[in-house]
């Protein structure tokens, strides 16, 4: 898990708790294909809140210092806290541990994965505009006029093509009777 999200060695230790959470709702041979989970508590375990380890997550955070600020944290999904019904989360500004259960996961970044040694990460796209600015030549009303001659489009033409010579104008269908 550390080594498919490339993260630093000091998330060993979360990396393996997080695999014994995940381990003890597996079914063992050794247990008659039940899980030390639901030996435990007499209940099937649930996958529903099994996450992908070390993947990029926000979590809502409840007390923004201005209402113009930021209502989520940038984090790194770390594991499961053993003593609450939340997740564990590594904030990526911070660099502090934190839990949260309002967390939205986007499984499939690993923020970790793209840092090379010397490399400098370009700024988050939040910063930037999400709809591109488009820049257009303005002209002064004061400025010389310029010399191109004006562009003609001809209109398109609503009559029906000419006939051909070698056909009988009653043999060319009457036009269709338009209802309002």
């Amino acid at each position: 898990m550390k080594f498919q999200a490339q993260l630093p060695t000091q998330f060993w230790g979360e990396c393996a708790l997080t695999a014994v959470h995940i381990i003890n709702r597996l079914p063992s041979s050794v247990l008659s294909f039940k899980t030390p989970f639901e030996l435990l508590y007499s209940k099937l375990p649930s996958f529903s809140h099994i996450r992908v380890f070390g993947c990029l997550a926000y979590a809502t955070n409840v007390h923004p210092s201005h209402k113009f600020n930021f209502h989520s944290i940038s984090s790194i999904f770390i594991g499961y806290p053993t003593s609450q019904k939340a997740y564990k989360l590594f904030d990526l500004s911070s660099k502090k541990i934190f839990t949260s259960r309002d967390v939205r996961f986007h499984e499939n970044i690993f923020p970790y994965a793209s840092v090379k040694p010397g490399f400098v990460q370009p700024p988050s796209p939040i910063e930037f505009s999400p709809i591109p600015l488009l820049t257009h030549a303005t002209t002064s009303l004061y400025s010389s006029p310029q010399t191109s001659p004006p562009v003609t489009v001809p209109a398109p033409s609503c009559s029906p093509p000419p006939a051909s010579p070698n056909s009988h104008p009653s043999s060319t269908p009457p036009p269709p009777i338009l209802r309002t």
